[in-house]
């Protein structure tokens, strides 16, 4: 289960949860959102804490879907906009008289 979705159901707040688990909201706001992996004694007591209903796989998962969130929306896949004007530009240049 995500963190984030635990907390929901729980109306718990970030800063009541970061100071449960020992951390700053920052911190906690950042392994919701993907941005970093709890270490492995954080990731314990997040376990501990939410009773088992959070696990480190949860986090894992997350960080990999953000990876390929960002690389699809990178322009990894996106047609070369230069290389597509070059050609333009030189087709342009030879229907001159």
């Amino acid at each position: 289960m995500k963190l984030t979705t635990w907390l929901l159901d729980r109306s718990i707040s970030d800063a009541r949860f970061a100071e449960m688990i020992g951390v700053t909201r920052q911190a906690l706001h950042r392994y919701k959102v993907g941005a970093r992996i709890p270490r492995p004694a954080i990731m314990a007591r997040i376990e501990s804490v939410t009773g088992g209903s959070v696990r480190a796989n949860d986090f894992h998962s997350t960080a990999t879907d953000d990876r390929r969130r960002s690389k699809a929306s990178s322009g990894a896949n996106a047609p070369n906009i230069a290389a597509s004007r070059v050609d333009v530009t030189e087709k342009a240049r030879e229907a001159l008289p």
